[in-house]
């Protein structure tokens, strides 16, 4: 068991709680998703074989924060509060342990940490106004915002090895794209495939001129959800898919090439109109590549 791991892995579980806790929970309400987070911390300190008493102590932390963002603001203070003693006494236990000191980096001052998020590499004036949509106006800002979930893109499936009711993610060629008139009412409608079968996503309220601009014939469509099956089409169909569920590319070819958004599991964050995964992902990237994720 890698002490030095562990120790870290609980410093990053108690960053964004110390941050929200800050100022009587100012920050709070940034914790939106702290859960997936947290279960993804786990996981890897699991895999480092850490003993019976440290991975029980890493499950009562993460059952803290189950359905956490349903709950009354006293609770989740409540929560935030046991969960950081919690950490801390696992912590003393792991620190009894021999833990190699390493060279530490530079941290960022204050001042650094609260840079005007349109500084950082890859946004630029137009993306930091949708970021503003989000909430997002500083660098600290970028690191407390956390995944809706993560999504496993290590292997992506066929379409024809659908399961009816079960969360899937595939990906197939973008047939048809457009609106269709059904009796009264009009949905829009894409239709992809892959060789092995075809899906429809479809929309029975929409914005045309948006979805006309990302979901464009000929392009490639990354699509997760859990797919139903029409008896009247013979196919699977995805009703409302949310923007963050779907990823648009040039070629099938990107994805051997991008180990930021597949080949891996990746976060899926919450989105607004005009800003992408693939984006996010990069911004999100570019401010822990450059050690920001030691300010706070």
């Amino acid at each position: 068991m890698d002490m030095n791991k562990i120790h870290k892995i609980l410093e990053d579980i108690e960053k964004p709680l110390n941050f929200a806790a800050k100022n009587d929970f100012k920050n709070i309400g940034k914790l939106a998703g702290i859960w997936e987070y947290i279960n993804q911390m786990r996981i890897k300190a699991v895999s480092l074989s850490v003993d019976s008493k440290t991975s029980n102590y890493l499950n009562e932390i993460e059952n803290n924060f189950l359905q956490f963002e349903n709950k009354k603001l006293s609770d989740k203070k409540d929560i935030v509060n046991k969960s950081i003693e919690l950490i801390n006494k696992l912590k003393g236990q792991v620190s009894n342990k021999p833990i190699v000191k390493e060279k530490q980096p530079q941290h960022l001052s204050k001042d650094q940490r609260l840079t005007p998020v349109q500084f950082i590499k890859g946004v630029g004036p137009r993306i930091s106004r949708l970021l503003e949509k989000k909430g997002i106006l500083s660098v600290e800002d970028i690191l407390y915002y956390f995944p809706r979930r993560y999504e496993d893109r290590r292997n992506i499936n066929k379409i024809s090895a659908i399961e009816q009711e079960v969360f899937t993610t595939v990906i197939g060629r973008i047939d048809l794209s457009g609106v269709l008139k059904i009796r009264t009412r009009s949905i829009y409608k894409i239709v992809i495939s892959d060789g092995t079968g075809f899906a429809n996503l479809i929309w029975f309220q929409f914005n045309k001129s948006y979805l006309n601009r990302l979901y464009r014939k000929g392009l490639y469509a990354v699509v997760s959800g859990v797919f139903s099956y029409d008896k009247y089409s013979n196919s699977y169909q995805l009703i409302h898919p949310k923007p963050e569920y779907i990823e648009v590319l040039e070629s099938r070819d990107e994805i051997s090439q991008d180990n930021i958004n597949f080949n891996r599991i990746v976060p899926v964050y919450p989105l607004t109109e005009g800003l992408k995964q693939r984006r996010i992902r990069s911004i999100v990237k570019n401010v822990l590549d450059q050690d920001l994720l030691n300010i706070v």
